[in-house]
């Protein structure tokens, strides 16, 4: 090769490098060059190489072709420069995007600060105080744990749980030490989700379950509930059942008293064409063999809906909203057990109300918890169940505590951050003297 033939004639010739340059007139690095085969002469310099070593073109480059050669010397060098280039653009790069994930952090972590201050979260609640193991066992095996699927009434506890049968969910029976009393599978409905909303123990020791079945059209885009509600005896046979199959009743509550059964539901008529005309209140009667024998409208063509019912005093307090001319109220009706309108008025900021599963019923509260006359402070997160024992009260509460960054930042593009809460338990003893707490923290 030019480089070896160069260095060749050279050192035959006694010269050095520099030598060489000053007899060229050019430098010594350029001959450096040259010989490290990162450089070709000018034709000029080559001209002065044939005349100062008596060669020949062919004996410098022999078969290789000078213009080639020169093209791959001038590749080595522009790889050079590409590679120096690259690497400071690199290092800029990289220098930019942990300047930008610095900046990135700090507007993370303010932007949590901010969600956490205009957030309803309380801190994590400390347990404290002997369990029990009965309460622990409950806690452990979580009976308590999911209040959508938990019913209570003064007699018994009931528990909801799937099966491997998408149709069939099982129905266990509690008293108030926790003992299973029975379990009983339930039909739901072959192609429909299926949503309990109550089980209640009948004044003969039965139950009684209400059931609303859901499905959408996905060719008319509508979504339709088929109701039902089912009474079974003490021994967990059918004794009757009824499907609502006019239009489309979805049940919010079911009471009984003196052996009939007062459904509260909200009505929607279909038209031919499956789309929805009006929804309403209404108050449907059963007797004790499964027959309606009263119906009644609560509202009328005003689009009503249910929040809760509770049920005082012989008495049916009906918490809902309706929609007259351009307007939505919240309202409140009363109905006697003859189905008689007793009194009906407008309700300010229901916003406010909240409800919870008590053994003695549905109960409500605005701003203030007090259970057994002691206030329940609101850092205990908000309260679901509350079982009035022989010796006290348990309640259970569900405590936001925040949400859970750690998702949001492994799926930045998620439409929701999951949220991180507590389930706690507090033990109250029949003089409202907290005993103990027990809290299980889970998303």
């Amino acid at each position: 090769m030019f480089k070896d033939k160069l260095k060749e004639l050279r050192e035959k010739a006694g010269l050095s490098q520099q030598a060489l340059a000053d007899k060229l007139f050019v430098s010594r690095s350029a001959v450096a060059k040259w010989e490290n085969g990162n450089g070709i002469p000018s034709d000029v310099n080559l001209e002065a190489i044939y005349e100062l070593f008596n060669v020949t073109y062919d004996d410098l480059f022999g078969e290789e072709i000078i213009n080639e050669y020169r093209e791959v010397t001038k590749s080595k060098f522009n790889y050079k420069k590409l590679l120096l280039v690259t690497i400071i653009i690199s290092s800029i790069i990289i220098l930019s995007c942990i300047t930008l994930l610095v900046i990135d952090v700090i507007h993370y972590d303010q932007f949590k600060q901010t969600i956490r201050e205009n957030s309803n979260f309380n801190d994590p609640v400390s347990s404290f105080g002997e369990v029990p193991q009965v309460y622990l066992d409950v806690i452990d095996e979580k009976i308590l744990e999911d209040y959508y699927d938990v019913f209570i009434d003064t007699e018994y506890i009931y528990t909801i749980k799937d099966t491997s049968n998408v149709d069939i969910i099982e129905i266990a029976r509690y008293d108030y030490n926790f003992n299973v009393i029975k379990k009983l599978k339930y039909f739901v409905s072959n192609g429909y989700s299926e949503s309990i909303g109550h089980i209640k123990t009948t004044s003969d020791d039965g139950i009684v379950i209400v059931c609303n079945h859901s499905t959408y059209y996905e060719d008319e885009f509508q979504y339709r509930c088929y109701s039902k509600i089912t009474k079974f005896d003490k021994n967990y046979q059918l004794e009757w059942e009824h499907i609502f199959t006019n239009g489309e009743n979805n049940i919010s509550d079911v009471f009984e008293n003196n052996y009939n059964f007062y459904v509260f539901a909200e009505y929607s008529n279909f038209s031919n064409d499956y789309s929805s005309s009006v929804s309403d209140i209404k108050i449907y009667t059963f007797n004790n063999n499964g027959m309606i024998i009263e119906e009644k409208n609560v509202t009328n063509d005003e689009w009503g809906s249910i929040s809760f019912v509770l049920f005082e005093d012989e008495t049916f307090y009906i918490y809902g909203r309706y929609q007259p001319i351009n307007k939505s109220i919240s309202y409140v009706w009363e109905y006697n057990l003859d189905l008689e309108l007793v009194d009906q008025y407008e309700r300010e900021k229901s916003w406010n109300i909240k409800t919870y599963k008590s053994s003695s019923g549905l109960k409500m509260y605005d701003d203030t918890l007090i259970i057994n006359n002691k206030q329940i402070p609101n850092s205990y997160g908000k309260i679901n169940l509350c079982l009035k024992l022989d010796t006290g009260y348990l309640l259970v509460f569900n405590n936001l505590i925040d949400y859970d960054w750690d998702y949001q930042r492994k799926h930045p593009y998620a439409s929701f951050i999951p949220m991180i809460y507590q389930t706690v338990y507090l033990y109250m003893d029949s003089s409202g003297n907290v005993i103990w707490c027990k809290s299980v923290k889970f998303r």
